[in-house]
């Protein structure tokens, strides 16, 4: 389990349960992080699903 930041929900800390190995929601909470992997299982970015929208976070390289 892991909990998303205050920024993404509000003002209180939500845990994470998972559905999938890429895939989490908040239990009571309609918001969920999905994970985008690529072929060889690494994390290319992530999802952000709420019902009213989409915010996708892709991967970048360290500078």
């Amino acid at each position: 389990m892991c909990s998303l930041p205050k920024f993404l929900l509000g003002s209180t800390p939500a845990r994470l349960y998972p559905e999938s190995p890429t895939h989490f929601f908040v239990l009571d909470e309609p918001q969920e992080l999905s994970f985008n992997v690529d072929a060889q299982n690494n994390v290319t970015g992530v999802e952000f699903i709420t019902p009213l929208r989409h915010h996708l976070l892709k991967k970048t390289e360290a500078p």
